[in-house]
């Protein structure tokens, strides 16, 4: 996980966003609690509150109302090619981890 956690350094300037922009594909509502303990090997609380701040910022995950009673806040992504290229580095990256593995076997 860390040369994915370099890789989204180098290419989205923040080591967790790839990991977040991926748990972002896998449900409808978004919420900071949710991805904490879906993300694998979790990062703080506070650096997940930061890469959702940014994609909110960047106008990928948009805030919705709050629901009657709940103080946790829900995020929906917004349709962009952003998350099918996060996806496909998540792949690729995934694919060339497992090929160096097997090649130092």
């Amino acid at each position: 996980m860390e040369d994915v956690r370099a890789l989204s350094k180098t290419l989205f300037g923040g080591s967790y966003r790839l990991e977040v922009a991926c748990a972002v594909l896998s449900g409808d509502l978004i919420s900071l609690t949710s991805f904490y303990q879906e993300l694998r090997n979790p990062p703080s609380l506070s650096c997940v509150a930061k890469e959702l701040k940014t994609l909110e910022s960047a106008g990928l995950i948009v805030r919705q109302p709050s629901l009657s009673g709940m103080r946790e806040v829900f995020y929906i992504a917004v349709e962009s090619p952003f998350w099918e290229t996060c996806r496909h580095i998540m792949a690729t990256s995934r694919t060339h981890a497992g090929a160096s593995i097997q090649g130092k076997l």
